[in-house]
C-alpha cells in the first residue's frame, strides 16, 4: 500500500467518525424541546418529560455497550469495511426516524436502533486505523481519530441548535411521519451520513485484523484480568459523568436558564472545544511520562 492510498483510507475513516459524532452532537441541544413536543402530543404528564429526556439520552449508549463486542467479533471475521457500512446505514435510518418521529415510542425506537448499529463505527474504525498503520505512527493516528470525534461533538450541537431555530414553516404529516422545523437538523445529518456512506462503500478498501503475539496468549489474559478491567472501570465512570452532564445541562438550560436550543448548542460547543484542546495535551503528557519511566509492556508480559 502506497502512502497516498493509506492517507485516503485514513481520511475516509476519520470522515465516518466525524459524521457519526456530528449526528450525536446535533441531538444534544434539541432533545429537550423535541421530547417535550412529542410528550405533549402523547398527552403525557409534564412532570415526566425530564425523565424521558434522561432515559432517551442514556438508552443510546446503553445499546452501544451491549452490541459493541458483537460488532468487533464480526469485523474480525468479515473485515472492517462491511461493519462500518452497516453502522453508517443504521446511522442514516436513525436520523430519519428521529427527525420524522410523531411519538415518544418512535423516538425510543430510533435511539435503540441507532445505538445498536452505530456502536460498530467508532471501535471498528479505530481497529481499521490500527490495521493499516505501523506501531510507530499508531499513537498519532489515534490522536487524529480523537480529533475527528471531538470535532463532531463541537460542531454538532451548534448545527443542531441553529437548524432547529430556522424560520422555515414546515408542518407536514404523512402517515406515522411528521415533518417540522425540529426535523431539519436530523434530515441534514441523514443527508451527510448518506453521502459518506456512498463514498466509503465506493472507495474504502476492506481489511481484516492482523493477529499478533499469539504465543503470549496466556500472559495477555492475565493482563486483561488484572489491569484492563481497571481501565474499563475508569472509562465507565468517565462516560457516566459525561452522559450525566449532557442530560442535566440541556434540562437545566431549558427549564432554569430559559435557553433556546441554539444557546444550549453553543454551551455544548464550548465544552467540546475544551475537550478537543486538552485531549491531545494529556495524551502527549502520558506518552512522555511512559517514556521517562521506561515503561515497556512486552517485557512485563514476558515476566508474568
Amino acid at each position: 500500500m502506497d502512502k497516498k492510498e493509506k492517507l485516503n483510507r485514513i481520511f475516509l475513516i476519520l470522515l465516518s467518525l466525524f459524521v457519526v459524532m456530528l449526528g450525536y452532537g446535533i441531538l444534544l441541544p434539541t432533545l429537550p424541546y423535541y421530547t417535550e413536543r412529542l410528550a405533549l402530543g402523547d398527552n403525557l404528564d409534564t412532570d415526566s418529560i425530564n425523565f424521558h429526556i434522561g432515559f432517551l439520552t442514556s438508552i443510546y449508549p446503553l445499546f452501544q455497550l451491549l452490541f459493541v463486542v458483537l460488532w468487533g467479533r464480526l469485523s474480525d471475521k468479515y473485515g472492517r469495511k462491511p461493519i462500518i457500512i452497516v453502522g453508517l446505514i443504521g446511522f442514516v435510518i436513525m436520523q430519519l426516524l428521529t427527525g420524522l418521529a410523531t411519538s415518544l415510542t418512535m423516538l425510543y425506537v430510533a435511539r435503540i436502533f441507532g445505538g445498536i448499529f452505530t456502536s460498530s463505527v467508532i471501535p471498528v474504525s479505530n481497529a481499521y486505523l490500527s490495521d493499516i498503520t505501523s506501531e510507530k505512527r499508531r499513537t498519532k493516528i489515534m490522536g487524529w481519530s480523537g480529533v475527528a470525534i471531538s470535532s463532531g461533538v463541537i460542531f454538532g450541537p451548534v448545527i443542531g441548535g441553529f437548524l432547529s431555530q430556522t424560520d422555515l414553516h414546515l408542518k407536514y404529516t404523512i402517515g406515522l411521519l411528521h415533518l417540522d422545523r425540529f426535523s431539519v437538523p436530523f434530515l441534514f445529518a441523514a443527508l451527510l451520513g448518506l453521502i459518506v456512506l456512498f463514498v466509503v462503500a465506493k472507495w474504502l478498501k476492506n481489511t481484516t485484523r492482523v493477529h499478533t503475539f499469539t504465543t503470549q496468549k496466556a500472559s495477555l489474559r492475565f493482563t486483561f484480568t488484572k489491569y484492563f478491567v481497571v481501565l474499563l472501570g475508569l472509562s465507565f465512570v468517565i462516560q457516566f459523568v459525561v452522559t450525566l452532564f449532557e442530560t442535566v445541562f440541556s434540562i437545566y438550560g431549558k427549564d432554569e436558564l430559559g435557553f433556546n436550543s441554539n444557546q444550549i448548542g453553543i454551551g455544548f460547543m464550548l465544552c467540546g472545544s475544551i475537550m478537543a484542546v486538552l485531549q491531545p495535551l494529556f495524551a502527549t503528557c502520558s506518552i512522555k511520562l511512559c517514556f521517562l519511566h521506561r515503561i515497556r509492556f512486552i517485557p512485563f508480559l514476558d515476566k508474568t
